[in-house]
């Protein structure tokens, strides 16, 4: 019992975090999926990641304010082209220039950190995350800024799922078509900046992704409350799973987003 009581205690703080996070992500998610721009998550937060390397260079404190700073930065410069590019969706694949970011993105990461000691952890950290170490502090803001972000799509949710059906058929002004892309960009870049010092990129694309595609192949209706809720769940089932057996927690937990999406499409396949 005491071991339990333990256990319970060390998780706690990482499953307020998670939680909040894979709530946030399957909104996000099923819009992304909408608009077909599946890897925009991983560029976002492979350009946080060039942010904090980029920031470590410069002699800034992992984590400090000038780290998330320069980290915000990169993000919502990256927010503002994706919405300017949906614009001009029939001129320019907004999917090709999410990949082009996203792999220079990373290549100059890779460039910054062989130039810093201990580069190589701090790629591998910022790939991985350390989720299972997180203070309260960092997971009450997670979950704070989540909230926040959550309650103002519910507010616009009208104006944002017009947006992301089909833009060109709204009776808005263009100009407001891409402004509306920029404060949905510019809040999914907020969350991305908050997550991938703690979850890492792999784990981010993964609750933004793994969770919608669930919730699109096992219903038509409520996809938001299904996706929200399997992504709690593997997400508490990966911290488990990892304290239990001393493994990485973000890479568990997408082991079991990666378990799920296959019963998922198993039991959709089986349907039909």
């Amino acid at each position: 019992m005491e071991s339990l009581q333990t256990a319970m205690s060390f998780l706690a703080a990482p499953a307020l975090a998670c939680i909040a996070l894979s709530t946030t992500f399957a909104w996000f998610g099923l819009h992304v999926l909408k608009r077909e721009i599946l890897f925009v998550d991983l560029s976002l937060a492979q350009l946080a990641a060039l942010g904090a390397t980029l920031a470590l260079a410069l002699g800034a404190e992992h984590d400090s304010l000038g780290s998330t700073l320069i980290s915000l930065a990169l993000v919502v410069f990256g927010s503002f082209l994706f919405a300017w590019l949906r614009m001009h969706s029939r001129q320019v694949s907004q999917e090709a220039v999410i990949g082009v970011i996203y792999v220079v993105a990373a290549s100059l990461s890779v460039l910054l950190a062989d130039g810093l000691p201990h580069g190589a952890e701090h790629l591998h950290s910022l790939l991985n995350g350390s989720v299972l170490w997180i203070s309260w502090a960092v997971a009450g803001q997670i979950a704070v800024v989540a909230g926040l972000v959550l309650s103002l799509h519910w507010k616009f949710r009208d104006r944002i799922m017009s947006q992301t059906q089909k833009g060109q058929t709204s009776l808005e002004a263009p100009l407001a078509f891409s402004w509306w892309d920029v404060f949905f960009f510019s809040s999914l870049g907020i969350m991305v900046v908050l997550a991938t010092p703690v979850a890492g990129v792999f784990l981010v694309f993964a609750l933004l992704i793994i969770p919608a595609v669930c919730a699109t192949l096992l219903t038509s209706g409520r996809q938001y409350m299904l996706g929200a809720l399997l992504g709690a769940g593997a997400c508490l089932f990966g911290l488990a799973m990892s304290y239990a057996m001393d493994l990485p927690a973000g890479g568990s937990i997408v082991c079991v987003l990666g378990l799920l999406f296959f019963a998922s499409l198993t039991l959709s396949l089986s349907r039909r």
